[in-house]
């Protein structure tokens, strides 16, 4: 895959609703804040699920209300 460094894609035919925009941009801005060489380490070693930075941003989608409008 080819990265461009301070992008994040949102692919919207996915996304529905806010809480559904929220949660993709906090689970992508997880992965910007994440150490890359750990990120693709990680990437090798581990099955997606069970992927340490998936579940950190996993984890951190829980507050996307913190950022609603609504």
């Amino acid at each position: 895959a080819e990265y461009s460094m301070g992008v994040i894609y949102l692919y919207l035919p996915n996304i529905t609703n806010e809480e559904g925009l929220l949660r993709s941009i906090i689970h992508e801005y997880t992965h910007y804040t994440q150490d890359s060489e750990l990120f693709a380490k990680y990437r090798a070693m581990y099955d997606y699920d069970e992927d340490p930075t998936e579940i950190e941003a996993f984890k951190n989608e829980e507050d996307w209300n913190l950022f609603s409008q609504k």
